[in-house]
């Protein structure tokens, strides 16, 4: 008896699935966006608003870093409009690209920058790099599946645009019949504009056609761009305000980080509204220096950002920092008589260690911050013995003095 033997699977396998997915990866389109034209490629290729692929770069180079690194491999990868190949592979000789092997070596340092950079080692904490990078690509997987096979191609101009010549004639009739009057003869039937047949000169022009319509009316102009902002430079003062006030977590690529989450919430709200495309222009200049920051680390603003005099005598009349933050270390001095020591803070937060028992009194002039309460503090031991006035003022600082 014959035997029913099973047909066989016609489903992809999984790296069948990938190849396809890379062969029919996006274009880049220069033209229709502001920078590479990466996210007005995926839009083009997988039919979305490219406004939330740009939203998606955004958030995932805020949490961990992964849409830089993404959207620099995409540059380099995606065979730009028009080009034979992309950038990667006419660096390597396959192929012929309209971008300079320049740029393209660029582009090559700073992905290896970006990639140095991302998870625990760039803005992002713990392993929100790796996270951001797989959810991206997991939302190409998915698009992909949406819509598997490219559309066409978008139109390009494949020419100069032709004018009609001044000799050429704007009649479509011009034989002359033996019922149609001479050029100077009078009209046979007055049009109805004309009933009278008043006007000699428009007797053979033909009638009226209908009125154009009004223009549309202009699409009042939005302030969204504007709101957001003013809220993204809020949110990067606030922050940094904190870090003025003694905050260790703060941190420059931080306080950027701020303002780049506001932005990229903008940005989300603007897609639905069809706004905010201004805010396109901020994002890749914080988003640089958020990396920049975060690979040359910490930069001391002042060098003399620790103080520890050891007696009196080494005791300085003032001491000014302008910005960043310092600790003025004063547990090793002894008062033998009342002492007057100067504290001039500028965009920074100072912490002034004193003795338990020491006698401190503060005066205090910041234009914006926290300063200690002014008046005298005894500490531990009362108010008996010799005082140390502290004269804070500057710009925007924080004080605090610790005891003990």
């Amino acid at each position: 008896m014959p035997t029913n033997s099973p047909l066989p699977s016609t489903k992809p396998s999984f790296s069948d699935q990938l190849h396809e997915i890379w062969r029919t990866r996006p274009m880049r389109l220069p033209d229709q966006g502001p920078f590479a034209g990466v996210a007005a490629g995926i839009g083009h290729r997988y039919g979305v608003d490219p406004i939330l692929v740009r939203v998606a770069f955004v958030v995932s180079t805020i949490f961990g870093g992964a849409g830089v690194v993404l959207y620099l491999f995409a540059w380099l990868t995606f065979t730009k409009a028009n080009d034979g190949n992309s950038a990667a592979e006419a660096l390597f000789g396959k192929g012929h690209s309209s971008q300079s092997q320049t740029t393209t070596i660029v582009l090559i340092v700073a992905l290896a920058i970006a990639v140095s950079t991302m998870g625990p080692l760039g803005i992002g904490m713990g392993g929100s790099g790796l996270i951001s990078l797989v959810l991206m690509l997991g939302g190409w997987w998915l698009l992909h599946q949406r819509q598997p096979l490219p559309p066409p191609a978008p139109a390009m101009a494949t020419g100069p645009i032709g004018y009609s010549t001044p000799t050429q004639s704007v009649r479509e009739d011009t034989t002359v019949t033996d019922s149609q009057p001479e050029p100077f003869g009078p009209s046979p039937t007055p049009p109805d504009w004309d009933p009278l047949g008043a006007a000699p000169f428009a007797w053979d022009l033909p009638e009226p056609g209908p009125a154009a319509p009004p223009p549309a009316p202009r699409r009042p102009k939005s302030r969204l761009t504007t709101v957001v902002i003013g809220l993204a430079i809020i949110a990067a003062a606030a922050t940094a305000a904190v870090g003025a006030m003694g905050a260790g977590w703060v941190t420059a690529p931080r306080v950027g980080a701020a303002a780049l989450a506001v932005i990229g919430f903008g940005l989300i709200a603007g897609a639905f509204a069809r706004r905010g495309h201004g805010l396109l222009v901020l994002v890749w200049p914080l988003i640089g220096f958020c990396v920049l920051a975060s690979a040359v680390g910490p930069i001391s603003v002042d060098g003399g950002r620790q103080w520890r005099p050891a007696n009196v005598a080494e005791l300085r009349p003032t001491y000014s920092i302008e910005g960043g933050g310092a600790v003025l270390d004063l547990r090793s001095i002894q008062l033998t008589k009342d002492t007057t020591v100067g504290l001039h803070a500028r965009a920074a937060g100072v912490e002034v260690r004193v003795p338990s028992g020491m006698n401190v009194r503060t005066h205090c002039d910041l234009d914006f911050g926290g300063c200690p309460p002014e008046g005298l503090d005894g500490g531990t031991d009362g108010t008996n013995g010799p005082v140390l006035t502290l004269n804070i003022d500057g710009g925007f600082a924080g004080v605090e003095i610790k005891r003990g």
